[in-house]
């Protein structure tokens, strides 16, 4: 009834727990083939336990159809690399239940559909031809997952190298305060003091208004003051900024919770 099991060792198990009747599992070239007695099978609600069993199968083993999608789709990855991209791609996928319960109800009415007309059920063939609206998303998410995964390994690499540079550097002064207003920062020193005003208009020249901008030149600008230690102040509007912060600048960065100088912007209409 079912052949060419390739990927599928433990297939056996889940049509025993899941559809009743007579199993017979076969070694042969190309896999592993379980056959139901042809009585059994032609039965309608067997055809239905069987068109269940595997909609339920195909879709448990999603990461081992998406890391085979992976594999063929980007062949210089390694194996590490594409497990990471192979998970990714899982999380996106699996962020929706009611979602994952159609793609199974979608796969069951495919599967019982066949199983009308067939008594050979081959699992590849399934994912290939059978469920296309299921694998054409499957494609898409592992595609998403690669270009996600490639943004975060050249943002590994950029953050890897201005550690470095800053770690060659020795600090030019001892404290820089970062507070933030809509979306523009301001710098102050231990005493209130603006600080940094020309290296900020110096590095400012040709950047767009975005906040991508924004945060490349409060990056560009720390490195260039070299300070000791950097302060950030309540309502940082990033978490990717201070994500890169401490990435790049370590044991320098802290977070306040809330000082006198916070709380006066506040009162004086200021908010943060």
């Amino acid at each position: 009834m079912i052949g060419k099991v390739e990927w599928a060792p433990r297939f056996g198990e889940v049509l025993a727990s899941k559809v009743v009747g007579q199993w017979q599992e076969y070694m042969t070239p190309a896999g592993v083939e379980y056959r139901l007695d042809q009585d059994l099978a032609s039965r309608d609600d067997q055809r239905l336990a069987l068109a269940r069993a595997i909609a339920w199968y195909i879709l448990k083993t999603t990461s081992e159809w998406l890391k085979d999608l992976v594999h063929h789709r980007y062949q210089d990855l390694d194996e590490n690399d594409i497990q990471q991209v192979t998970d990714h791609a899982h999380s996106r996928l699996m962020v929706d239940a009611a979602h994952n319960r159609d793609r199974e109800e979608l796969a069951l009415a495919a599967l019982l559909s066949f199983l009308r007309d067939h008594d050979t059920v081959v699992l590849d063939g399934v994912q290939r031809f059978l469920l296309p609206e299921i694998r054409h998303e499957y494609i898409e998410a592992v595609d998403q997952a690669m270009d996600d995964w490639l943004i975060e390994r050249e943002y590994q690499e950029f953050v890897r190298l201005l550690r470095h540079f800053v770690s060659l550097s020795q600090p030019k002064m001892e404290t820089v305060h970062v507070f933030w207003r809509s979306q523009e920062f301001i710098l102050e020193d231990d005493h209130g003091n603006l600080v940094g005003e020309d290296v900020v208009r110096d590095l400012s020249g040709g950047l767009s208004e975005d906040d991508s901008s924004t945060h490349d030149l409060l990056v560009s600008a720390l490195i260039t003051m070299g300070p000791r230690h950097v302060v950030f102040h309540r309502k940082t509007p990033a978490d990717e900024i201070l994500r890169t912060m401490h990435a790049v600048f370590t044991d320098r960065v802290t977070q306040c919770s809330g000082c006198r100088r916070c709380r006066q912007l506040t009162r004086a209409g200021n908010p943060l």
